[in-house]
């Protein structure tokens, strides 16, 4: 591994970090100029893992609460995809993404279960999370280890849709996916 590329993993550099003086939010606004296109700036920022910086309100009348929204597919037909819509009552960022799949008469899944189906998150609008359907292990993560959303998450306003599209590759497979989202709640929903 190079270490112009990963100095924070040579030995005694730490990771960056605020604290430490190497990290996004010392200069977020120091941007570098694209080479193809002079017009288009581009800022630096410092990608351990892709944890979401999630929006917060210091209102007194808001706040927040971990919701999960399940899309599961049972038994479809193998290469046939299948839109699971996935509606909100209030607004939420989604900030996490688990799957997971098991064959309905309980045998033993022949493949790593997440390769078993195709998943992708789009909105009616044609907003996508992911421009087209991949393997399951490409796009969610495991109850244990999830798929990071990132940067200030993927947010949903009240009243909102999203369509996981869950393509099966095996016969006889039961898909779960699972959105971790935080939702913002003002006054009228505590009520």
């Amino acid at each position: 591994m190079s270490k112009r590329l990963a100095p924070a993993l040579r030995e005694g550099v730490p990771w960056p970090s605020p604290e430490n003086g190497e990290g996004p939010l010392l200069d977020p606004f120091r941007l570098g100029q694209s080479a193809g296109a002079p017009e288009i700036y581009y800022k630096q920022t410092f990608v351990g893992e892709s944890q979401p910086w999630l929006e917060y309100s210091t209102q007194n009348n808001i706040g927040f609460m971990n919701r999960q929204y399940v899309a599961s597919l049972s038994g479809g037909a193998i290469n046939v995809p299948v839109p699971v819509a996935v509606n909100v009552d209030v607004p939420i960022v989604i900030y996490e993404l688990v799957g997971a799949a098991v064959m309905l008469n309980n045998t033993a899944m022949v493949i790593n279960p997440l390769d078993a189906f195709l998943v992708q998150f789009v909105r009616p609008a044609g907003d996508f999370l992911t421009n087209a359907p991949a393997l399951g292990s490409a796009v969610v993560g495991t109850a244990g280890f999830p798929m990071k959303v990132g940067l200030s998450g993927w947010t949903l306003n009240q009243s909102g849709t999203m369509n996981v599209i869950i393509t099966p590759r095996v016969a006889g497979i039961r898909v779960d996916i699972v959105v971790k989202a935080v939702c913002i709640q003002g006054g009228v929903n505590f009520g």
